[in-house]
């Protein structure tokens, strides 16, 4: 199972999360960002899927809130780095993204 409950584990995937979202901005491409955003669904799934095995429930449950706060994390980096590379383009979007996601909420 893949525990990030573990220090271990959980560091350098915020190293790699963290460093994707910073090169996405840098080269003003949101589909890298939104890349991860869909291997942070699958992890979602697949700690899901992990609940009714013979695993401890609590590190399940931990992961899958890691998982939601990562998820959070990029798809907000996702709007954000879209927006950055509208404004450069001058394309139609949606008026400020992240304002219409927490418009939303």
């Amino acid at each position: 199972m893949i525990d990030l409950t573990n220090p271990v584990l959980l560091l350098p995937l915020l190293v790699i999360v963290l460093g994707v979202i910073a090169v996405g901005k840098k080269i003003k491409n949101p589909y890298i960002v939104l890349v991860l955003v869909g291997l942070n669904i699958g992890l979602l799934l697949y700690h899901f899927l992990k609940m009714g095995s013979d695993v401890d429930e609590q590190k399940v449950f931990f992961s899958m809130a890691l998982d939601f706060g990562l998820l959070l994390i990029t798809f907000i980096s996702y709007l954000w780095v879209d927006n950055i590379k509208a404004k450069e383009s001058g394309a139609k979007v949606i008026n400020d993204g992240i304002s219409w996601f927490w418009d939303k909420i």
